[in-house]
């Protein structure tokens, strides 16, 4: 069976969240570095994700497109934000190559739009594990899709990699498990409401209302830190999930390589 790594690289270290549409491209550079110096220590395969920052996250907030297009105004926004995680996601995936990486993006509407169900959604991810025999480092993203609905709707990384592990569950024979998930995100980690970060969480440790701490500065429209517990505590979820501080590339790089870092592991199957 061969091991997964989940890595998000969030939207507050990609960018700078508290302004609209600023890119932290020296964070960028230090994180993809790590990556590709311990990617030849790592046994198994990787996945990246990255998040909206203050791209998608500014634009579905100024145009309220949690509740989907409510106005003329909204298929503006929808553009706009669409484009603006494009324009983020293809910076990433730009760095990464510029470090000797093998990189391709791997959209949500290749897994998900108005005319795929969520099980077409999750059979379509075989082409995501073509990529990784191949020695292409898939990276995915949350984004704004189309909805017959209500317009669009915002689907979140954390729902990619929810899907992600879903089709690995129900395909054994695609021969990948999910070894960890890593969050780096712009804080330490779980916070509990004295602002004292949590090293551990599991089933028996976890009660929503009193661990979680309002921890996430500027536009966010898809649960911050919150989403990301919420996500973590899934019964399907049966690897550890950590919440690192990418701030300091070297605590991602110091998991992959298997040490203890500074940050939150979640256990959800503990």
């Amino acid at each position: 069976m061969k091991k997964l790594t989940l890595i998000k690289m969030g939207g507050a270290i990609l960018t700078d969240k508290s302004k609209p549409c600023v890119i932290r491209y020296d964070l960028i550079k230090k994180l993809t570095g790590q990556i590709r110096e311990c990617l030849p220590f790592l046994k198994g395969s990787v996945v990246i994700g990255n998040g909206g920052g203050s791209f998608g996250h500014y634009f579905a907030e100024k145009y309220s497109l949690m509740d989907g297009i409510t106005n003329e105004d909204g298929w503006m926004g929808f553009c706009k934000g669409k484009n603006g995680n494009a324009f983020l996601h293809t910076k990433l995936i730009e760095e990464f190559i510029d470090q000797g990486i093998l990189a391709c993006s791997y959209p949500i509407d290749n897994i998900m739009n108005d005319n795929i169900n969520k099980g077409e959604g999750i059979n379509r991810l075989n082409q995501l594990f073509t990529y990784l025999e191949h020695g292409i480092l898939p990276v995915v993203y949350g984004d704004i899709i189309y909805d017959s609905v209500k317009g669009c709707k915002i689907v979140s990384t954390e729902t990619v990699f929810s899907l992600l592990n879903r089709a690995i569950i129900l395909n054994p024979d695609w021969g990948y498990s999910i070894d960890k998930i890593i969050f780096c995100t712009n804080k330490d980690g779980i916070e509990n409401l004295k602002g004292e970060l949590i090293p551990f969480i599991d089933k028996t440790r976890f009660n929503q209302w009193e661990i979680f701490r309002k921890s996430g500065d500027g536009y966010d429209v898809t649960g911050g830190m919150y989403g990301k517990v919420m996500m973590a505590m899934n019964t399907e979820i049966s690897c550890p999930v950590y919440i690192v501080n990418g701030n300091h590339p070297e605590r991602l790089s110091g998991l992959l390589r298997g040490e203890e870092v500074i940050g939150t592991c979640i256990c959800s199957n503990v």
